[in-house]
């Protein structure tokens, strides 16, 4: 389970442990999600989280659709508790045409599309050409994912 988040503020980022992260909501002017999808971070995002930032913070999601509590986050966008976001994933892709999420206008979505940069395919073959050489001499592979962590 994750320990530590990154914030950024004022005086610069910085590490910040999991247990002073409601704080650190209080100064932050902008919060990204790139977490993994894991049962300790489903809907971690929920109206207890949002009502912690301040009003002119704006949340970005690029990690997992499934962590953030997306009812939650519509309520804090309408209320005005917090000022704005964006929204790389959802958790239904696509995002299905009733969603109340459409109709926000302080909501950015794109098609989850953060993850595509110019040379994907250059840096993939060459994680893959590594992880062959890796393989054939018996060491540890690159980016390996572990099913029972989620990530």
């Amino acid at each position: 389970a994750a320990s530590a988040a990154a914030a950024v503020t004022a005086s610069g980022p910085r590490v910040i442990a999991l247990a002073d992260l409601s704080s650190a909501l209080a100064e932050a002017d902008v919060v990204v999600n790139i977490l993994p999808l894991t049962p300790e971070t489903r809907n971690f995002y929920d109206a207890v989280f949002f009502a912690r930032m301040k009003r002119e913070a704006l949340f970005a999601n690029m990690g997992r659709g499934g962590s953030v509590d997306e009812d939650a986050l519509a309520d804090a966008l309408k209320s005005g508790t917090i000022a704005g976001a964006l929204l790389d994933v959802t958790a239904t892709e696509p995002l299905p045409p009733a969603s109340p999420l459409w109709e926000l206008p302080n909501l950015i979505l794109t098609s989850h599309y953060s993850g595509f940069h110019p040379h994907y395919d250059e840096m993939v073959l060459e994680i893959f050409l590594d992880n062959l050489g890796r393989y054939g001499r018996g060491e540890d592979l690159r980016n390996v994912v572990d099913k029972r962590l989620g990530y």
